[in-house]
């Protein structure tokens, strides 16, 4: 924008505001799923529809049992194609969090999402969606430039972003990123560490987070 003379500082406010209908339905998935009540809502995303490198489904489970353990009811989303990732996300996490595959529109879910009180995500378009309604997030990047988060980060007030760092790993060795083994990098109690904070604080100013 300031390319073609029109300045801007800060990060665009970008909302979105779910209609009538897509709340009401909503609201009757989370009380079906038994979402009622005072212990937080925290929803993982663990695909990415092919679009960038994947933080694993094991790492998402784990992260899942973990912050149910301190009190957190997590809920799993995706489109009916990635089920198979869901379940397993699901079945990592000892059973605790919630699978939910194939039953929202766009809509929908960003209705779905108003009252969490984080969104876990790799990079994809849910996780746009969860920034625009007014959600806290946490996203995980590779190290490809034409992924990175300078182009596709959240623009989120409250947010922590993870980039995996190509030169620390064994398979790509600082050349192009051959496969998903960078993003273990990303370990499951630093994203575990970013969660409390944004889960704890609604006042928290916006944070970068990178591994390595």
């Amino acid at each position: 924008m300031r390319s073609i003379g029109c300045p801007w500082s800060g990060v665009p406010p970008v909302t979105l505001v779910p209609n009538e209908r897509a709340e009401n339905i909503a609201k009757g998935l989370r009380d079906e799923l038994g979402l009622v009540g005072s212990r937080p809502l925290v929803v993982l995303h663990p695909g990415s529809g092919g679009s960038a490198r994947d933080w694993s489904p094991e790492n998402f489970g784990t992260l899942a049992k973990l912050l149910h353990a301190e009190g957190m009811r997590v809920v799993v989303t995706g489109i009916a194609q990635e089920e198979k990732l869901v379940r397993t996300v699901s079945e990592r996490s000892g059973g605790v969090a919630i699978p939910l595959v194939g039953r929202l529109s766009l809509m929908e879910l960003a209705a779905f999402l108003r009252p969490a009180r984080l969104f876990v995500s790799n990079s994809t378009g849910p996780l746009h969606i969860a920034a625009a309604v007014g959600v806290p997030v946490i996203a995980f990047y590779p190290p490809i430039r034409e992924c990175s988060p300078t182009r596709w980060g959240p623009l989120a007030k409250k947010k922590a972003v993870f980039v995996a760092d190509n030169r620390a790993c064994a398979r790509c060795r600082g050349g192009d990123c051959q496969g998903n083994d960078c993003m273990d990098q990303i370990t499951v109690e630093e994203v575990l560490r970013a969660a409390r904070g944004l889960i704890a604080s609604s006042r928290e100013q916006p944070m970068i987070r990178a591994s390595l």
